[in-house]
Formats: structure tokens, sequence, C-alpha cells
């Protein structure tokens, strides 16, 4: 004879405490140590882990103001956009694939490019944002990146 009485119910037994809802957004895993990080440090760390030191993708805006003063950045040629002069063809027309990546970035190519200042030192940047169609180079890139020593 048991000490205990077998259980009736053999399934899952109610839990005593209550699961606490955790928000979405609010962490970020490590893909390189699996450490799971909190997003404000994260982003506070310029998208790098503070444990292994694996360099997360950073929009091209962000990084920009990251390395310039408080003044900000002044874009440039920001009206440019692509146009399908070539008529490519695909699986996506490369104009819808284009609007597709406009709306999904709020970019309007994959180069920003303008004037900020480092160290009350007016400079010339320009960012490459992967998350625009990979980082293509059209006729927008190549003309955002050539510089902007001539011009201001």
């Amino acid at each position: 004879m048991a000490v205990f009485p077998k259980p009736q119910n053999l399934g899952k037994l109610p839990s005593r405490t209550k699961k606490k809802e955790i928000p979405e957004g609010l962490w970020t895993k490590c893909p390189s140590c699996g450490e799971v990080l909190f997003n404000k440090e994260l982003e506070d760390n310029l998208m790098v882990c503070g444990k292994c030191e694996h360099h997360m993708t950073i929009s091209a805006w962000s990084r920009l103001l990251s390395v310039c003063d408080e003044n900000g950045f002044e874009e440039l040629d920001a009206s440019l956009s692509s146009v399908d002069i070539l008529k490519f063809t695909g699986v996506t027309s490369y104009p819808d694939r284009l609007k597709n990546y406009k709306k999904k970035t709020g970019l309007t190519d994959a180069v920003t490019s303008g004037w900020g200042e480092m160290d009350g030192i007016r400079v010339s940047l320009a960012a490459m944002d992967f998350n625009f169609l990979g980082g293509s180079m059209g006729s927008v890139v190549g003309r955002r990146s050539r510089g902007q020593l001539s011009v201001g």
C-alpha cells in the first residue's frame, strides 16, 4: 500500500505562480554567443554584443549620427532615386522592388551621404545600408558616393 494515493488526473498540473508576460522587442539574442541582451543597452553600444563583441547590423543613419558631433548630419542628394533604365526583369520588377525597399527602410537608395562635423571639423560622409536591396550599387549610389568636396 502506497503512502500517498496516485493522482487520478495525470495531465498537466496547475501552476501555482502566474507566468510573467515579457513585452516583445525588449531583448535580442546575440547570433554569435547566444547571450540575451537588453535592446536599450545594445543600441547604446552601437549594436555590438557586450559579451563577445559581435557586430550586428546598424542602419546607415545610425552609423552617420554616431560618428557626427551633436550638430548632426546634413543629407545631400536626398531627392535622388533609382530608375529602371535597363528594364531589368525577374520574379519581381525592379521598380516594384525599389518601391518595397523604400517603404521597408524609409530610404531612397542604399547610400546616404552628406555633410557632418567630427570634433568640430566639417567632413563629407557616406554610409551604405545593406537593408536597401542588399546595398546594391546603381547610379544613385555612385552619385552619392563620389564625395562632396566640390559642394558647399
